[in-house]
């Protein structure tokens, strides 16, 4: 005899009536799980799961018993957070304890508010029905974004779709949540469609659905075709140190302090001449490489960040080097470092704006990871004119931080410079979520990172240059990016999108508890 399972009641209690055989619900749970494991924005993407997953998970949450939509959908998240956690190497106390909770709660929360609020609505007002799951996610998303510290990289549904141009301009207007909720609703959408068939009722979130989207699509490609950067270009190379330069400053480190150790105190306490020497083959590299690209032509050139190791007491030579490099070829360079100092916590992450004049900015990391143990700057994006363009700049995390980075959008950059230091696991992922500050907030991007994946995006998301540390010694990138950016509507209102999603997610239980109240009271 086969088994059965009772669809849910409008109001989400247990349910009453037998529907789905339960070899078939599970099956879209199985569906909806090996697609999800492809739709973490992780190593193992495929952009198409993660418009799949949410349809069979959805299936499944609304045709199974309260108890068991509970069960699976906090399964989904914790498998979800712990593919994404394992693929990219966060194999960090902090990231795990507030990482897969996170995680679960933007997978498991949307599914079951789906469950228990749009089967509700689907009957009277199935448009609005529809949007229960978009919605939610999207609050979901940017509420651990905010709260957590950990910025947009956690669960992010639209940045599995970082290369699908004509649908990621949406951002220029929404952000980043944009991409995500078309994603979601598409979820929604096709569930109503499979639930009420093909009749008027069935159909409308479906038109709705598909004429929003094919409307974004067609802006999105029209703005790639006929608003493409038309500007001048400059000439942008970002440099990394040799492997064999790294090898060397790490013996001699070794030799100097006893041990490879960044436990940053040491070099204080060490012998200033004989630390001076043993970083010294890092930094004379990256000296070298600096004239050689500037000597080429280059207007502006990128270090990676912390590369480069300087005592505090040898900062000033260095970036006298670099400064004379810049005044005579005329060129621009952001000199990432790590700059030790003598009293906690013994290190500075930097970056400073070389120009043919001098310094233009001295910039500390605002987001240090949780690997980093070292005070935060503070949380304010320089910009500087260049004659060219004018720049701005952040160091690698900070970019995962939309607040941070929209100031730089506001300020009119027409070109950001992020200095990264990535790792094996996490090299393309880092390198792709990246794409989406230069759409949302109008500024080309140069994305120098050691150990990962060096990029050049212009200000629609386009790739104009990309090497792989791991595939390429010396690691170097040569673009020729647009000198003039655009404003966007991003850059004006901020993830307004996003909080007007919390506001609908808040009045749709509101409503809910309302509509609960009123039954009960008028049985």
């Amino acid at each position: 005899m086969t088994a059965t399972v009772a669809r849910p009641s409008p109001s989400g209690a247990e349910p009453s009536a037998p529907v789905r055989p339960a070899r078939r619900r599970y099956l879209w749970l199985a569906l909806g799980l090996c697609s999800l494991l492809l739709a973490t924005h992780a190593n193992w993407d495929v952009p198409v799961a993660a418009w799949a997953c949410s349809i069979f998970l959805i299936r499944f949450v609304r045709t199974s018993t309260l108890a068991s939509a509970i069960r699976w959908s906090v399964a989904a998240g914790v498998l979800a957070s712990l593919s994404f956690i394992g693929q990219s190497l966060l194999l960090v106390v902090e990231v795990l304890l507030i990482g897969i909770p996170s995680m679960t709660l933007i997978v498991a929360g949307p599914l079951l508010l789906d469950r228990l609020l749009a089967t509700r609505l689907a009957r009277t007002r199935p448009v609005l029905a529809s949007l229960v799951y978009p919605v939610t996610r999207v609050a979901a998303e940017f509420l651990v974004s905010v709260v957590t510290g950990f910025g947009v990289v956690l669960g992010i549904l639209g940045a599995t779709q970082h290369g699908a141009l004509p649908l990621i301009q949406v951002s220029a207007v929404t952000g980043v949540f944009g991409v995500s909720f078309l994603v979601a609703w598409a979820a929604s959408a096709i569930n109503h469609l499979w639930e009420h068939g093909s009749g008027r009722g069935g159909l409308r979130p479906v038109v709705v659905y598909a004429s929003a989207l094919g409307v974004v699509l067609a802006l999105g490609g029209a703005r790639l075709a006929f608003l493409a950067p038309s500007a001048d270009t400059v000439r942008v190379a970002g440099i990394s140190p040799s492997t064999s330069a790294v090898d060397q400053r790490d013996a001699r480190v070794e030799r100097v302090l006893g041990e490879r150790s960044y436990e940053w105190f040491r070099y204080a306490r060490a012998d200033a001449p004989a630390i001076r020497r043993a970083l010294a083959p890092v930094n004379d590299d990256l000296v070298a490489s600096t004239e050689r690209e500037a000597r080429a032509g280059a207007r502006l050139i990128s270090w990676p960040e912390t590369t480069a190791h300087v005592m505090q007491r040898d900062r000033g030579a260095l970036l006298a080097e670099v400064g004379a490099i810049a005044k005579r070829y005329d060129a621009y360079v952001d000199v990432g470092a790590a700059v030790m100092t003598d009293h906690a916590p013994y290190v500075r992450n930097q970056a400073i704006l070389v120009t043919p004049e001098g310094v233009a900015w001295d910039y500390d990391k605002a987001h240090p990871t949780p690997m980093e143990p070292m005070t935060p700057g503070a949380p304010e994006v320089p910009v500087a004119d260049a004659g060219f363009a004018r720049l701005a700049g952040v160091i690698c995390y900070d970019a995962d931080f939309t607040a941070l980075m929209r100031q730089a959008g506001r300020a009119g950059a027409d070109i950001m410079l992020v200095p990264s230091h990535d790792w094996r696991g996490f090299d393309n992922v880092h390198a792709e979520k990246a794409v989406f500050r230069s759409v949302e907030n109008g500024y080309s991007m140069v994305r120098q990172s050691a150990d990962g994946v060096a990029t050049a995006y212009d200000y629609q998301g386009r790739t104009l240059a990309r090497t792989s540390a791991f595939t390429t010694d010396p690691q170097a990138i040569v673009a020729f990016v647009p000198s003039e950016g655009v404003r966007t509507p991003y850059a004006v209102v901020g993830d307004l999108f996003a909080w007007l999603c919390v506001a609908g997610l808040a009045a749709l239980v509101a409503g809910a508890i309302v509509r609960r109240r009123r039954e009960s009271a008028h049985p």
